[in-house]
């Protein structure tokens, strides 16, 4: 996707971003917080969890996110093409948004994804979503 470098200065930098990163059997667990999200947080968000996942040689994820505001359909779906991008073909990612969020631009995010080859699904719990990683 043209226009954001997920590497540019600013972007990496992003404030008050808190990330913890924990292997599960099988897959990565990725937790992200912050007090907004926007198009350069999301950005570099997204591209530390795909480091993380390359570096561990996974290609299964669950994304838990918590921040406090919802980002409009268009940053959704920048954000999906970035993911696209990032991620290698056939890499599944298990999203909640602990903040609930709208279901709805959530899943339009999960379309642009799975679109462009990477397997996403939004959960409304980290139980499900682990249950959809390991294939139950």
């Amino acid at each position: 996707m043209a226009g954001i470098d997920p590497r540019a200065p600013g972007v990496v930098s992003a404030p008050a971003l808190d990330f913890r990163f924990e292997l599960r059997p099988g897959y990565l667990f990725a937790r992200c917080s912050g007090p907004e999200d926007n198009l350069a947080v999301s950005a570099c968000m997204w591209q530390r969890i795909a480091d993380e996942l390359a570096r561990t040689g996974l290609s299964r994820v669950l994304v838990e996110e918590d921040f406090p505001n919802q980002v409009p359909a268009e940053v959704i779906y920048q954000v999906g093409e970035l993911i696209v991008e990032m991620f290698p073909p056939g890499t599944r990612i298990a999203h909640v948004d602990q903040h609930g969020g709208d279901v709805v631009l959530n899943e339009f995010g999960a379309t642009v994804v799975n679109a462009g080859g990477v397997h996403g699904a939004v959960f409304g719990s980290l139980a499900a979503a682990e249950s959809w990683l390991r294939g139950d």
